[in-house]
């Protein structure tokens, strides 16, 4: 459908409308990992907004934060923290959307260690899930809030944050659960309860993480896993199993910093590809026009 529609978007004479499509053209490569084609695509509809005048384009907001999130999947927080904020500049167009652009922001900041931004920006998105009655966000809040006082060393204040965030992953409209959030808190609450010496309820959650989990891609559950397996079995003094787990953590630890590595270099050489394109589609529309304007 996309393709059959083309032509008939490059001759449509609402510049919005046309950057629109290749914004929507864009996106349908990224879900289907053909991110280089994607780039080139959201890019040229970037640089048609740009000129268009984001205040010009009432939709405007859901472009800029998805644009974010596509450079979020890449690890270019800043990046992403830059075209997140500017959409909050404008009118949201859908409520989850600017739900999800905030905790977004909140975990760009985690990522870049900035705590007391990643911090506010998660209680905006918990203020925000709150007031739209999106259980599905209170959930998620609450567990991000949870995991950064963890980072930080702060276990018990962690503790109420991490226990909502597991209560509200089930609510009774089904399209408000969250069985990832609540695989993923399981595990954080078994590290805080570790922490504060609660191994045998520590041990519970952990394998309540297994009941849960639903194998989504891009998730880090894995690696958590590990990690509350490693210090529950130290803990419990069983070394043999704890060191078997810390060899898994450490491998996976590796094999993860390799693709995020690898996922920075791939967005910067198609962020090249994409802006030679654009030059070449700029010169073959400006030759174009010379030619009818002779």
């Amino acid at each position: 459908m996309l393709d059959s529609a083309q032509s008939y978007f490059d001759q449509c004479p609402v510049p919005v409308v046309k950057a629109s499509y290749w914004y929507q053209r864009g996106f349908y490569y990224f879900e289907e990992q053909r991110f280089d084609e994607g780039f080139r695509w959201l890019l040229r509809a970037q640089q048609a907004f740009e000129q268009i005048g984001y205040d010009r384009i009432p939709e405007i907001s859901e472009y800029l934060s998805g644009l974010g999130g596509r450079y979020y999947f890449f690890g270019e927080y800043a990046i992403c923290i830059r075209y997140m904020l500017a959409s909050f500049r404008y009118p949201p167009w859908v409520r989850r959307a600017e739900t999800t652009a905030h905790n977004t922001v909140g975990l760009s900041y985690q990522h870049l260690r900035r705590f007391p931004q990643a911090q506010a920006y998660f209680a905006k998105t918990l203020s925000l899930a709150g007031r739209y009655g999106d259980s599905a966000y209170v959930a998620i809040a609450n567990t991000n809030l949870g995991h950064l006082l963890l980072l930080q060393g702060r276990p018990e204040p962690a503790l109420p944050y991490l226990y909502n965030g597991y209560r509200f992953s089930w609510q009774p409209i089904p399209e408000n659960h969250v069985p990832e959030n609540a695989a993923l808190t399981a595990l954080y609450l078994a590290q805080a309860l570790l922490d504060l010496d609660s191994t045998r309820k520590a041990r519970t959650y952990i394998d309540r993480s297994t009941q849960l989990f639903t194998n989504r891609p891009w998730s880090d559950y894995d690696l958590q896993y590990y990690q509350a397996q490693t210090r529950y079995y130290k803990k419990t003094g069983d070394y043999r199993l704890a060191t078997i787990y810390l060899d898994s953590t450490r491998h996976l630890e590796t094999s993860m910093r390799a693709l995020f590595n690898s996922r920075l270099v791939a967005a910067n050489q198609m962020q090249i590809n994409a802006e030679r394109y654009l030059n070449e589609v700029f010169r073959l529309e400006a030759d174009k026009k010379n030619a009818l304007g002779a």
